[in-house]
């Protein structure tokens, strides 16, 4: 029996849905499992310090799983351009910097001050690379958008001093 277009259209919909669901689950457990691997236990100790080489390299071969599963879903995997090459490694050093950061602060500041804070930092970045260097137009939703990033960070690292 063979799968009329419509079929298929549906089948990939649900794939790439799951897919996608897939990876906002895996952030959700990536974000606690970096807080609660870098508590300190009652040896004195915590578990991302050790382990932290080990954690980012599951982490992000998972991560690289679920993007060759998109290629394949979305029937992409021959038509990369390019600009994959040259835009993922910079990517990728970006994360691997920032995923590093943020397992070895997450010893030394509260949750809610480090997640808002990489968060936030991560819209900023995005924002600015887009304007910089893809040449997205800087209208005022993306001024706006700077603007409270920045005000954010400041706001909530603001609230630790007390």
């Amino acid at each position: 029996m063979r799968l009329r277009a419509s079929e298929w259209a549906a089948r990939d919909a649900l794939l790439y849905g799951l897919l996608l669901f897939g990876v906002l689950g895996a952030n959700g457990v990536n974000q606690v499992a970096i807080k609660h691997l870098g508590q300190t236990g009652s040896t004195g100790h915590n578990l991302m310090a050790e382990y932290k080489c080990v954690y980012f390299g599951l982490m992000y071969s998972g991560l690289a799983g679920f993007l060759l599963v998109d290629l394949v879903v979305t029937r992409r995997l021959k038509a990369t351009s390019r600009f994959v090459f040259i835009a993922g490694p910079l990517a990728a050093i970006g994360s691997v910097i920032g995923m590093s950061l943020m397992g070895t602060l997450v010893q030394y500041l509260p949750a809610a001050v480090l997640f808002t804070t990489n968060a936030i930092t991560s819209i900023l970045v995005a924002a600015l690379v887009s304007a910089l260097f893809l040449g997205e137009r800087t209208r005022a939703a993306w001024y706006l958008t700077v603007a409270l990033s920045i005000l954010t960070i400041l706001l909530v690292n603001l609230g630790t001093l007390r």
